[in-house]
């Protein structure tokens, strides 16, 4: 199935329904989970980590760092995902990709205007299907992070850092992961995000990953025309969804509020 095109929410929608109705053998079921991730302009998908150089050979630095400075706000929290999901909040550099349960969310951020080269970009909103990896299992996988420098060992086994062997797939997966709620913005965003794989094997011997391989996708993805973007931002905010509802604190809101006002009432306003 080829890229398709879509110049309206009418359209996106029928798109939608397509990617969770799923026919094989004359049978036609619904899928189990779809996430999306909709990005203003067809870049790479990578984690924030990897696309800073040397980022992921730093991560155990970045992550103790973080941890020791910000501590009165995350000591409560109950597991390494958590820290690692409000890291991600406040805008450190981490190894999650940001995915939503919410395809309306996701057609929003691919209609954001933004310039490549001086010229205007085409959005683009990715699917994939793929139920949920247990958390606890996921959080193992965080612990080694918070607790090892994985860049500076020579991993022969996984219990030299604290993992059973029943890890060893899951350690060089991509994982969706559906988080506890710990934060406003993930609720508004029906937050998601796909954890990506830690080590890869070679010769019997396990070692960093540093590369993120686009795997949890479709093949298909649907285009918003740079033309059309805001015209589906105009049609979305009809369905409530906009700049203060999906990030729901005061300096969105107002921000929204301005915007609002100034579209309204385009004759009044300089």
């Amino acid at each position: 199935m080829k890229n398709r095109k879509v110049t309206s929410v009418t359209e996106y929608l029928q798109w939608v329904h397509d990617m969770h109705t799923h026919e094989a053998f004359g049978i036609e079921w619904l899928r189990p989970r779809i996430f999306f991730r909709g990005q203003a302009s067809k870049l790479s998908i990578s984690p924030s980590l990897f696309r800073k150089g040397n980022g992921v050979s730093l991560e155990y630095q970045i992550l103790s760092t973080a941890q020791r400075l910000v501590w009165k706000e995350i000591h409560n929290y109950s597991s390494y995902l958590e820290k690692l999901i409000y890291f991600q909040h406040y805008g450190l550099p981490t190894r999650l990709v940001d995915v939503t349960s919410n395809p309306l969310v996701a057609l929003y951020f691919a209609c954001q205007p933004v310039k490549k080269n001086g010229k205007n970009t085409n959005g683009i909103v990715y699917v994939g299907c793929e139920d949920e990896q247990n958390n606890s299992d996921v959080d193992e996988l965080c612990r080694v992070l918070f607790q090892y420098n994985l860049a500076d060992c020579t991993i022969n086994s996984l219990e030299q850092i604290g993992l059973k062997k029943s890890f060893e797939q899951l350690v060089q997966e991509n994982i969706y992961v559906v988080p506890p709620i710990n934060n406003e913005r993930l609720e508004a965003q029906s937050g998601a995000f796909i954890f990506t794989r830690i080590l890869e094997k070679k010769d019997n011997v396990y070692s960093l990953s540093g590369e993120y391989k686009q795997d949890k996708f479709e093949p298909q993805s649907v285009i918003i025309p740079y033309d059309s973007k805001t015209t589906i931002l105009h049609e979305l905010r009809e369905l409530n969804i906009h700049e203060g509802t999906m990030f729901p604190d005061a300096e969105h809101k107002l921000k929204y509020a301005t915007q609002y006002v100034k579209d309204k009432y385009p004759l009044y306003i300089e």
